[in-house]
């Protein structure tokens, strides 16, 4: 969980408005096509074709060169943002880094910290995520609570955090889910 929530703290911070940046090579672009066929998130296991532990170079091969990289903070390993299809995806420091999170994230027009966005300054979803429940990028708070119980781990109003399923939310000042994390169950 702490490492699903630093590395949407630093997806956050270098999230910016989407330019021709984020523009897939035509090879990346139909291998993220083909791989995007599968929308289905499965709590404590894995978001659409991105499942915990498969190894950075699989990740790779499925959806070809990440726009943006970071392991600034040199304690949790990297993680690769593809913000055309709306994935987040944090590795291991390992000698053969794996996955250990992953987030279909809606991501920010402008650079923001968490606790400060709202759903109105976010950019358009483009690969619809979903839970077997029905809760996808853009669902409310409260249709959250109703799926998954009020069992939940509050970090200051900003994120549901289901530890015990592996799945958790952010959510925006109104009440909106920008982020769903998959991470191992705890």
């Amino acid at each position: 969980m702490k490492k699903y929530v630093a590395a949407l703290a630093v997806t956050l911070m270098l999230a910016g408005a989407a330019t021709g940046r984020d523009k897939a090579s035509a090879a990346d672009a139909e291998k993220r096509q083909a791989a995007m066929q599968n929308t289905a998130i499965i709590p404590g296991q894995s978001i659409g074709p991105i499942r915990l532990g498969m190894g950075m170079d699989e990740v790779q091969s499925l959806l070809g060169k990440p726009f943006g990289w970071t392991n600034a903070d040199n304690i949790s390993g990297a993680t690769w943002r593809y913000p055309d299809q709306n994935l987040s995806i944090s590795f291991d420091r390992g000698a053969a880094p794996t996955v250990t999170a992953v987030a279909a994230t809606a991501f920010p027009r402008k650079r923001g910290t968490l606790g400060n966005l709202y759903w109105k300054g976010i950019l358009p979803v483009k690969v619809a995520f979903q839970t077997a429940d029905g809760i996808t990028l853009g669902s409310s708070a409260f249709d959250v609570r109703r799926a998954y119980g009020n069992q939940f781990k509050d970090w200051s109003g900003i994120v549901m955090g289901y530890n015990s399923l592996g799945l958790t939310f952010s959510i925006t000042m109104d009440h909106v889910v920008w982020a769903i994390g998959v991470s191992a169950p705890q």
